[in-house]
């Protein structure tokens, strides 16, 4: 069964250097350490500003295709808007028809720059990404001192529009919305009735502030047309901001991330075959050991959100190849499974081992065996052929005969077993032998050193 997951760190909102460091090494945790299946929202697929690094290198970019591709990433429906391409395009439309400031918050793009916008919004609704890299074209031949500045930015953006194409149209990045979600105005509610001798018993360091922060959240109003709305709230904070006094700085925006974690639970529970704790009334303890966990991550990184990217705890740069060849071979794996129907129980380590180790010495040790088998054939043949004189004779002459029978029946009976039982060839079994071994030791390690490691929740004590 399929472990989808929903990824707070890939909030729209968190869209900071280091906010989006840890967005990338969570997908990268998620996706190769954890074996998961990652679920976006059509919210952080239009403000992904995590993803323009990978947006950047051609290698990467044909990765996270590739992921979206075989489904390890998929995009969640929104009400009756069933493609990211019909999401963006009513956004970019509302834009253009507007005087409003829509700004493609994860794409180097103005709100005032309507051609280009509009240059967008033409290629999404024909599917024809082309439009763009003929600008491209076009910026080259001009060969101005921004053009290369320009290149590059145009190059993001038509990156970006074929990414939204393919899982628009890949029905393996399809993920169906839950039946019903939970408001965010009862989830707020909930957070509301958390009082200090509930949150006392996990030793926290804010729980002066959340007490302070929650009270002054409960006397806002809010139109009750507007009370689901994430961006309604932070206006409010924000106009409280403006009447305080500086120091009332840190208290505005630790409001702000309470909100962010009643937003995240209401968006994560209207994803299909994504766990939500607040969902399950029997779970009322691990939900709130996992509230207090998101809070404090919360307030961890405020307390940190100016400190440099390179103190996140990422180890160097990720490899997103190995995260696609690894998945794509234990894809492969568990469709050869399924097809002999065989049920599969094994958890995510264990195929990663199978697949990168066990496979690949068990094939060669196919060959290896079957090699042995021929070659005492052969053998058994030659010695009855020393009864016939004339064959003897001639075999004895030309002893290359025995190695060419040889040849001829490992080729022709490693073809047909290696179709049979769905074995690779020879030649790329040897030569991808210790390739895959050093990817087990690769994922074994990054595994070990928690590369993207997850926030740890706090449990009672």
């Amino acid at each position: 069964m399929e472990n989808k997951v929903f990824l707070w760190e890939m909030d729209s909102v968190r869209n900071s250097e280091r906010e989006c460091q840890l967005a990338r090494e969570a997908l990268y945790r998620a996706l190769l350490v954890d074996g998961s299946v990652v679920v976006m929202t059509f919210n952080q697929l239009a403000d992904a500003r995590w993803m323009l690094p990978i947006l950047e290198d051609e290698k990467e970019f044909g990765c996270l295709m590739q992921l979206f591709k075989m489904g390890a990433i998929r995009v969640s429906h929104y009400k009756n808007k069933r493609t990211a391409s019909r999401y963006i395009q009513e956004s970019l439309q509302t834009a253009l028809k507007s005087e409003s400031d829509y700004i493609f918050s994860g794409m180097p793009i103005d709100s005032d720059e309507k051609e280009l916008l509009q240059e967008i919004l033409d290629a999404l609704q024909y599917s024809d990404p082309e439009l763009i890299a003929e600008h491209i074209a076009q910026v080259e031949q001009q060969g101005s001192e921004n053009s290369g500045k320009e290149k590059k930015r145009l190059m993001l953006i038509y990156r970006y529009v074929k990414l939204i194409l393919l899982v628009s149209q890949e029905k393996t990045a399809d993920n169906a919305p839950a039946a019903q979600s939970t408001p965010f105005i009862d989830i707020l509610h909930t957070m509301f009735e958390i009082g200090k001798e509930q949150l006392e018993k996990y030793h926290v360091n804010w729980l002066e502030l959340y007490e302070e922060a929650v009270a002054d959240l409960g006397r806002m109003t809010i139109e009750e047309a507007n009370q689901n709305k994430r961006s309604c709230w932070y206006d409010k904070i924000e106009e409280k901001r403006e009447q305080d006094q500086q120091e009332q700085n840190r208290l505005r925006d630790f409001q702000k991330c309470l909100i962010d974690v009643c937003y995240n639970y209401t968006v994560q529970s209207s994803i299909e075959g994504v766990v939500c704790l607040y969902d399950m009334p029997e779970q009322k303890q691990k939900f709130m050991n996992e509230f207090v966990g998101r809070v404090d991550a919360y307030h961890q990184e405020l307390q940190q959100a100016d400190e440099p990217c390179a103190q996140t705890d990422h180890f160097g740069d990720l490899d997103w190849s190995l995260v696609v060849e690894i998945r794509e071979d234990v894809q492969k794996y568990e469709e050869r499974r399924k097809k002999w129907h065989l049920e599969e129980k094994l958890k995510w380590p264990i195929k990663v081992a199978v697949t990168q180790i066990w496979l690949p010495i068990r094939n060669f040790l196919f060959y290896f065996v079957m090699f042995l088998l021929i070659n005492i054939v052969v053998e058994k043949l030659s010695a009855g052929f020393e009864l016939l004189p004339q064959i003897s004779t001639w075999m004895s002459m030309d002893m290359g005969i025995m190695a060419l029978i040889e040849t001829v029946l490992f080729g022709v009976i490693g073809s047909l077993l290696s179709k049979w039982f769905a074995v690779p060839d020879i030649l790329d079994i040897w030569s991808k032998l210790f390739h895959k071994i050093w990817n087990e030791i690769r994922f074994l390690v990054i595994s070990k050193t928690g590369k993207g490691k997850k926030h740890e929740l706090r449990t009672n004590n």
